[in-house]
Order: structure tokens, then sequence, then C-alpha cells
């Protein structure tokens, strides 16, 4: 009697276990087919080319990652940190951004870093380390969220290591367009 009951208590977790992970799979995959590129294509009114299918990519960040360079993303966020900010680009300066999509938030998450170049060794100066989120919502809302210690815990290293693209050399010397200028690049 025992050993059945035992048996039927380890069924019961399995079939628990089961249904959780077949929840979470489909619920994963709906969101991942609802923001394909065609989604994108269609939301920000662009083609968007040289984009491989999701599953081409070693991880969903890399993917965004793609999509947000051909749409200009990166770009947005650099001018709203240096809009709302005060920051600003100079030749002992330098940018770079960690982004990740928030799926079925319908918003870009992105981590903008600042840090400035010492002149003789040619490095970062990690003491003028300097870190903003920014969420570009697919309607072109911008929104800095406050995170306690945001330039302390990049300084240190930060938990969370989304894809990472350095400061656009696709879009040269111009500056970003803003959100008022459309989205289309």
């Amino acid at each position: 009697m025992n050993k059945n009951l035992s048996r039927l208590t380890k069924k019961i977790k399995f079939m628990k276990f089961a249904y959780i992970y077949i929840f979470c799979a489909f619920t994963q995959m709906g969101l991942s087919q609802a923001e394909d590129l065609d989604f994108f294509e269609k939301k920000y009114e662009s083609i968007i080319s040289g984009v491989k299918p999701i599953g081409e990519y070693s991880d969903p960040d890399s993917y965004y990652t793609a999509i947000a360079s051909k749409l200009g993303i990166f770009g947005k966020a650099y001018y709203a940190v240096f809009q709302k900010f005060g920051w600003s680009k100079g030749p002992n300066k330098t940018h770079s951004a960690k982004l990740t999509r928030a799926e079925g938030a319908g918003r870009w998450e992105i981590m903008v870093v600042q840090v400035s170049i010492t002149p003789e060794t040619k490095k970062p100066d990690m003491s003028t380390l300097k870190t903003k989120l920014v969420f570009l919502y697919d309607d072109g809302k911008v929104q800095f969220p406050e995170v306690a210690g945001e330039d302390a815990h990049a300084a240190q290293g930060g938990a969370r290591q989304p894809a990472t693209a350095p400061d656009s050399k696709s879009e040269g010397d111009r500056k970003p367009k803003p959100e008022s200028e459309g989205r289309s690049q």
C-alpha cells in the first residue's frame, strides 16, 4: 500500500511539473510569435532586413538587439538620456547600451552607460561610470524608472547581463533623431 501511494505521489508531482512546463512553453511561444519580424515591421512601419529568424540566434536578447539596431532604438535611447540628464559625447567619453525586450509589455529596456577615458592611459576611468535605465515603449513613450543604486550597481558589474551594443557606428556622427521625427530611420 505504501509503495502504491509513493508511486501515485510521484506521478502527481510529475503531472504538476508537466502541466507547468507545457503552460510556460505555450505562453513563451505565444509571446515570441506575437513579436516576430512582421510584428515590428507593422508596429514601426518599417521594413527590417538582415535579421535572421529568432531560432537562429543563441538567445532572444541577440535577436531583439538585431531588430533594435535596425529600428534605431539605441540612438533613441542615447538621445533620451543625453536630453534628460545632460550627458554629452566627447573625445574622452564612451557610451554603450545593454538592451532587453520586455515581451508582452511592448517596450525596450535599455541600460545606457557612460564612462570617461583617461587620456594618458586610454583606459576607462571607472570612477566616472554613469548608468541610466530607459524604457522605450512601442507607442513612443519614454520612461526613466527609478533604480536604487543604479550607478553603483553598474560599477560593481551588475547582475543582469543582457545583449550589448556599442555606441552605434552605423549612425556616424549624426545625432539620433528625436521621437517626433518618426520611427523609421
